[in-house]
Protein backbone atom coordinates (compact mmCIF):
# COMPACT_ATOMS: atom_id res chain seq x y z
CA UNK A 1 0.00 0.00 0.00
CA UNK A 2 1.12 3.24 -0.77
CA UNK A 3 1.36 6.05 1.80
CA UNK A 4 -1.32 8.20 0.17
CA UNK A 5 -3.87 4.87 0.58
CA UNK A 6 -2.58 4.81 3.73
CA UNK A 7 -3.24 8.52 5.38
CA UNK A 8 -6.95 8.26 3.83
CA UNK A 9 -7.51 4.98 5.62
CA UNK A 10 -5.80 6.07 9.00
CA UNK A 11 -8.20 8.96 9.01
CA UNK A 12 -11.19 6.79 7.64
CA UNK A 13 -10.69 4.78 10.83
CA UNK A 14 -10.10 7.50 13.02
CA UNK A 15 -12.62 9.09 12.47
CA UNK A 16 -14.57 5.91 12.77
CA UNK A 17 -13.38 5.11 16.08
CA UNK A 18 -13.76 9.04 17.34
CA UNK A 19 -17.28 8.55 15.84
CA UNK A 20 -18.04 5.31 17.87
CA UNK A 21 -16.47 6.60 21.05
CA UNK A 22 -18.33 9.43 21.10
CA UNK A 23 -21.33 8.71 22.17
CA UNK A 24 -19.97 6.47 24.53
CA UNK A 25 -18.04 9.26 25.63
CA UNK A 26 -20.99 11.64 26.02
CA UNK A 27 -23.29 8.81 28.09
CA UNK A 28 -20.32 8.36 30.35
CA UNK A 29 -19.74 12.17 31.24
CA UNK A 30 -23.60 12.51 31.33
CA UNK A 31 -23.50 9.67 33.75
CA UNK A 32 -20.70 11.18 35.72
CA UNK A 33 -22.65 14.43 35.72
CA UNK A 34 -26.21 12.42 36.85
CA UNK A 35 -24.09 11.03 39.69
CA UNK A 36 -22.40 14.25 40.85
CA UNK A 37 -25.61 15.96 40.74
CA UNK A 38 -27.58 13.35 42.57
CA UNK A 39 -24.05 13.40 45.19
CA UNK A 40 -25.13 17.37 45.69
CA UNK A 41 -28.47 16.80 46.11
CA UNK A 42 -28.01 14.09 48.84
CA UNK A 43 -25.78 16.32 50.40
CA UNK A 44 -27.89 19.66 50.02
CA UNK A 45 -30.71 17.00 51.58
CA UNK A 46 -28.64 16.20 54.63
CA UNK A 47 -27.67 19.72 55.18
CA UNK A 48 -31.13 20.52 54.84
CA UNK A 49 -32.39 17.51 57.57
CA UNK A 50 -29.57 18.50 59.59
CA UNK A 51 -30.86 21.93 59.99
CA UNK A 52 -34.70 20.98 60.36
CA UNK A 53 -33.48 18.41 63.11
CA UNK A 54 -31.59 21.44 64.85
CA UNK A 55 -34.48 23.59 64.44
CA UNK A 56 -36.73 21.66 66.66
CA UNK A 57 -34.02 20.49 69.13
CA UNK A 58 -34.28 24.65 69.72
CA UNK A 59 -37.98 24.33 69.54
CA UNK A 60 -38.42 21.50 71.87
CA UNK A 61 -35.67 23.66 74.14
CA UNK A 62 -37.45 26.16 74.36
CA UNK A 63 -40.74 24.53 75.09
CA UNK A 64 -39.26 22.52 77.91
CA UNK A 65 -38.07 25.49 79.82
CA UNK A 66 -41.41 27.03 79.18
CA UNK A 67 -42.83 24.52 80.89
CA UNK A 68 -40.52 24.00 83.70
CA UNK A 69 -40.95 27.75 84.43
CA UNK A 70 -44.30 27.41 83.95
CA UNK A 71 -44.86 24.38 86.28
CA UNK A 72 -42.29 26.20 89.11
CA UNK A 73 -44.67 29.01 89.28
CA UNK A 74 -47.78 26.54 89.93
CA UNK A 75 -45.42 25.28 92.43
CA UNK A 76 -45.21 28.14 93.99
CA UNK A 77 -48.45 29.42 94.17
CA UNK A 78 -49.87 25.92 95.16
CA UNK A 79 -47.31 26.56 98.21
CA UNK A 80 -48.50 30.06 99.12
CA UNK A 81 -52.53 29.42 98.85
CA UNK A 82 -51.78 26.32 101.23
CA UNK A 83 -49.61 28.06 103.59
CA UNK A 84 -52.20 30.84 103.59
CA UNK A 85 -55.20 28.19 103.97
CA UNK A 86 -53.47 26.73 107.25
CA UNK A 87 -53.63 30.65 108.55
CA UNK A 88 -56.89 30.71 107.60
CA UNK A 89 -57.63 27.24 109.70
CA UNK A 90 -55.60 28.52 112.23
CA UNK A 91 -58.10 31.44 112.64
CA UNK A 92 -61.11 29.65 111.91
CA UNK A 93 -60.33 27.70 114.99
CA UNK A 94 -59.43 30.39 117.07
CA UNK A 95 -62.58 32.57 116.25
CA UNK A 96 -64.66 29.47 117.10
CA UNK A 97 -62.72 28.34 120.74
CA UNK A 98 -62.85 31.98 121.64
CA UNK A 99 -66.92 32.29 120.92
CA UNK A 100 -67.52 29.62 123.37
CA UNK A 101 -66.73 31.77 125.69
CA UNK A 102 -67.56 35.15 124.15
CA UNK A 103 -70.03 37.36 124.95
CA UNK A 104 -72.56 38.49 123.21
CA UNK A 105 -71.05 41.75 120.95
CA UNK A 106 -67.73 39.78 120.80
CA UNK A 107 -69.61 36.22 119.39
CA UNK A 108 -70.92 38.89 116.77
CA UNK A 109 -68.06 39.90 115.61
CA UNK A 110 -66.18 36.92 115.90
CA UNK A 111 -68.96 35.33 113.59
CA UNK A 112 -68.62 38.55 111.13
CA UNK A 113 -64.92 37.79 110.66
CA UNK A 114 -65.53 33.79 110.65
CA UNK A 115 -68.19 34.36 107.40
CA UNK A 116 -65.35 36.32 106.14
CA UNK A 117 -62.55 33.98 106.28
CA UNK A 118 -64.83 31.22 105.86
CA UNK A 119 -65.55 32.77 102.22
CA UNK A 120 -61.96 33.53 101.36
CA UNK A 121 -60.90 29.92 102.22
CA UNK A 122 -63.58 29.07 99.78
CA UNK A 123 -61.98 31.15 97.41
CA UNK A 124 -57.98 30.13 97.89
CA UNK A 125 -59.60 26.40 97.66
CA UNK A 126 -60.39 27.49 94.00
CA UNK A 127 -57.61 28.85 93.66
CA UNK A 128 -55.55 25.89 94.12
CA UNK A 129 -58.11 23.79 91.72
CA UNK A 130 -57.41 26.72 88.95
CA UNK A 131 -53.50 26.50 89.68
CA UNK A 132 -53.36 23.15 89.37
CA UNK A 133 -55.74 23.08 85.93
CA UNK A 134 -53.44 26.65 84.82
CA UNK A 135 -52.15 26.83 81.09
CA UNK A 136 -49.30 28.91 80.00
CA UNK A 137 -51.78 30.71 78.02
CA UNK A 138 -54.34 31.46 80.88
CA UNK A 139 -51.46 32.10 83.69
CA UNK A 140 -50.84 35.58 83.93
CA UNK A 141 -54.50 36.49 84.64
CA UNK A 142 -55.03 33.27 86.88
CA UNK A 143 -51.69 34.83 89.00
CA UNK A 144 -53.33 38.74 89.00
CA UNK A 145 -56.31 36.98 90.65
CA UNK A 146 -54.83 34.52 93.13
CA UNK A 147 -52.73 37.39 93.78
CA UNK A 148 -55.60 39.36 94.78
CA UNK A 149 -57.25 36.82 96.81
CA UNK A 150 -54.14 36.38 98.82
CA UNK A 151 -54.13 39.50 99.71
CA UNK A 152 -57.62 39.85 99.96
CA UNK A 153 -57.27 37.15 102.39
CA UNK A 154 -54.06 38.40 104.28
CA UNK A 155 -56.13 41.65 105.24
CA UNK A 156 -59.62 39.56 106.32
CA UNK A 157 -56.99 37.57 108.55
CA UNK A 158 -55.03 40.68 109.72
CA UNK A 159 -56.97 43.92 109.24
CA UNK A 160 -55.05 47.04 109.08
CA UNK A 161 -54.13 48.30 112.59
CA UNK A 162 -55.25 45.62 114.15
CA UNK A 163 -52.71 42.44 115.34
Amino acid sequence: MSTTTIIPTLLIASALSLACNSPEKAQKRADEARQTADEQQTKVQRSADQQKMQAEATAQQKQDQATLALTSAKNDYHARISSLLIDVDRTTADLRTANKTAIASAKLKNDDKLTAVTARKGLLDADLKQVDAATAASWDALKAQIDADLDGTRLVLNPVGKT
